[in-house]
C-alpha cells in the first residue's frame, strides 16, 4: 500500500465543505457553542488539521520518514465547494491515506469522526436515491 500525502488546498476544500455542510453532521461534535461562526467552525477546523497531521504521520509509517506537518492556514472566505459525490470519494480518499496512522492514540478520534462523516454523507446520499424510495420493505 502506498500514502499519498494531500496538499494543503484538499484540506482547505475538507474544512470549507464541512462549513457549508454542517447542518448534516453538526451533530458529530455534540454542538459545542453552536454550530455558527466562532461556534462549530473552529472545531472544524481543529479536526481538519488533525487529518492533515494523520495523513503526514501515515506517510511517515509507511516510509519510515520523520516528516512534521504545518499548521494550516484556513481562508476566511473559499469559493470552490464538493458535492456530496466528490465530497465523499474524496473523505474516501484521504481515510484511506491515513490508515497507517489509525493506531496512533493521538487520531484515534479524528479518523473516527472522519468515518461517521463518510457514513452519514453516504446515507443522505442513499436516501435520495429513487431506487431507495421505490424499494419495497417487510
Amino acid at each position: 500500500m502506498s500514502v499519498i500525502v494531500y496538499e494543503n488546498e484538499k484540506f482547505y476544500m475538507i474544512a470549507a465543505t464541512l462549513k457549508i455542510k454542517v447542518q448534516d453532521i453538526a451533530h458529530l461534535w455534540k454542538y459545542p457553542g453552536g454550530w455558527r461562526e466562532n461556534g462549530l467552525y473552529p472545531h472544524i477546523e481543529e479536526f481538519v488539521q488533525k487529518l492533515k497531521d494523520a495523513n503526514i504521520q501515515a506517510s511517515n509509517e509507511r516510509y519510515n520518514k520523520d516528516n512534521e506537518s504545518e499548521t494550516l492556514r484556513f481562508p476566511k472566505e473559499y469559493n470552490f465547494y464538493l458535492t456530496d459525490y466528490q465530497f465523499v470519494k474524496s473523505l474516501q480518499g484521504l481515510a484511506y491515506n491515513c490508515v497507517e496512522a489509525e493506531e496512533d492514540e493521538d487520531f484515534i478520534e479524528p479518523i473516527k469522526k472522519l468515518h461517521d462523516i463518510i457514513h452519514r454523507l453516504l446515507f443522505k446520499i442513499v436516501n435520495r436515491l429513487p431506487e431507495y424510495e421505490r424499494a419495497d420493505t417487510w
